[in-house]
C-alpha cells in the first residue's frame, strides 16, 4: 500500500497532513482526480509548506467554527492559505472561504482562504 502523499508531486509538503497518511488502495473517495487536484492547488497558490495556522489567521477566519472540517493551512511566501474541507454540500462558510477543487475527497467539498503575512514585527504567536 501506497500513502496518498506520495502519490502527488510535492510529497514533502504533504507528507505531514492527515490527509497524506492515507493508504492507496483500499481508499475510493482519494482518486487521480483529488490528486491533480492537490498538485494544482501547490502550484496556483505557490505552496512552500505546511505550517501552523498563526493566532490572527486562526482568529480571522474563524478556524474554531463548527463548519470546518479537515483544515490545513500552507505558507504561501507572502500569505498564509487555509483549507477546509467539510463533507456533504455545505455551502455556507465563515467569511474569506470561497468554494475551489475538492482537495480532500469526493465526498467533501473544499473552500480556501489566502490570509496576507504580518510584518514579522507584527505577528502575534501560533496557536498551539
Amino acid at each position: 500500500m501506497v500513502k496518498v502523499y506520495m502519490l502527488t508531486k510535492y510529497p514533502g509538503i504533504f507528507k505531514n497532513t492527515y490527509w497524506g497518511n492515507f493508504t492507496q488502495p483500499p481508499n475510493e473517495t482519494i482518486d487521480a482526480t483529488i490528486i491533480a487536484n492537490r498538485n494544482a492547488f501547490v502550484e496556483k497558490y505557490n505552496v512552500k509548506k505546511r505550517c501552523p495556522a498563526p493566532l490572527y489567521v486562526y482568529n480571522k477566519l474563524e478556524l474554531n467554527d463548527p463548519r470546518h472540517d479537515h483544515v490545513e493551512c500552507y505558507d504561501a511566501g507572502t500569505s498564509y492559505v487555509v483549507v477546509s474541507s467539510p463533507y456533504g454540500t455545505r455551502s455556507d462558510m465563515p467569511a474569506g472561504f470561497v468554494s475551489s477543487d475538492q482537495l480532500y475527497s469526493n465526498d467533501s467539498r473544499t473552500f480556501i482562504a489566502t490570509v496576507e503575512k504580518k510584518a514579522r514585527r507584527d505577528q502575534s504567536p501560533t496557536r498551539k
